[in-house]
């Protein structure tokens, strides 16, 4: 797994799907099919935006979350959404018929509403829940590019990538 998938990728899935389009891959119907089944999508289900950020189960992440609903509860459910998504993906990727060894989520940090999310630290913690230890942890400064994490021409890069490696016995 590396990056994408962030919080809000919607500019990765407009690629993928227009990418998907020109070569056959998609239906009449368009892609949203392939946006409903990607982590880190604008467009959520009714069922989506109904989920809870106490769910998550995450005291920082939670109280990080609530504070962004209460400006802005399109952009928090987006966010819980992804985290939703994501525990899933590492609790897949534990599951004993996957036989995943090694693991290595590569994120940056989300900045949300200007709220910060410390991704890496929520992910690695999930990854250590569905027992992977980590064996690595890098920190990639981004210099001479650029991350933006925002369309907006306001956005502040990010600062630096994280490279975090799990393993675990089989």
């Amino acid at each position: 797994m590396t990056s994408p998938p962030y919080g809000a990728a919607q500019k990765y899935i407009r690629s993928t799907s227009l990418e998907s389009g020109w070569l056959g891959f998609t239906t009449d119907k368009g892609t949203i099919d392939l946006e409903r089944a990607s982590v880190g999508r604008e467009h959520l289900t009714k069922d989506e935006r109904l989920a809870t950020i106490a769910s998550l189960g995450n005291g920082r992440l939670t109280a990080i979350l609530n504070e962004i609903a209460e400006d802005h509860p399109v952009r928090a459910s987006i966010y819980t959404n992804y985290f939703l998504d994501m525990e899933r993906v590492l609790r897949n990727a534990a599951l004993p018929a996957v036989n995943c060894k090694r693991l290595v989520v590569i994120c940056g940090t989300n900045t949300v509403r200007g709220k910060h999310i410390e991704t890496h630290e929520v992910l690695s913690e999930i990854a250590l829940t569905k027992g992977f230890k980590r064996t690595l942890s890098l920190r990639d400064a981004i210099k001479g590019r650029t991350l933006l994490t925002t369309r907006n021409s306001d956005g502040t890069p990010a600062p630096a990538e994280f490279i975090e490696v799990f393993e675990r016995d089989i």
